[in-house]
C-alpha cells in the first residue's frame, strides 16, 4: 500500500470545479462529476464506483442539472485548466488511487 496522493480543489468562478491529483510522479485533473437535467450520471461513473467499492470517503466536485451546452463549457474549461497548469485531464480517480495501491 502506498500513501494517498495530495488532492486539492480547483475553483472556477470561487466555486469548487475539479481536483488536481499529485503523488510522487505525476499531476493530473479530475472534472467535476456530472449530473444532467434528469439526475442521470453523464460524467463521473468510473469514480462514483470507485467510491462504492472502496468505501472511501472524499469531497469532490458536483454539477447537476447539466445541459448538453453545460458539459461542451466544463470540456472547454478543463481544457483550459489542463493547459494553464500543464497537466492532463483523466476521467476518474480509480479504485486503486482511492484505497492507496500501487498500480501497474
Amino acid at each position: 500500500m502506498t500513501a494517498l496522493p495530495k488532492v486539492t480543489p480547483i475553483e472556477w468562478g470561487g466555486q469548487p470545479f475539479a481536483a488536481l491529483v499529485e503523488s510522487l510522479d505525476v499531476k493530473y485533473l479530475v472534472p467535476p462529476i456530472v449530473l444532467d437535467e434528469h439526475g442521470n450520471v453523464v460524467q463521473g461513473r468510473e469514480l462514483l464506483a470507485a467510491i462504492i467499492e472502496t468505501g472511501t470517503a472524499i469531497e469532490h466536485p458536483v454539477v447537476v442539472g447539466a445541459t448538453p451546452a453545460a458539459l461542451a463549457e466544463i470540456d472547454q474549461r478543463m481544457a483550459r485548466l489542463s493547459e494553464t497548469l500543464g497537466v492532463p485531464v483523466v476521467e476518474a480517480l480509480g479504485r486503486e488511487t482511492l484505497a492507496g495501491e500501487e498500480t501497474s
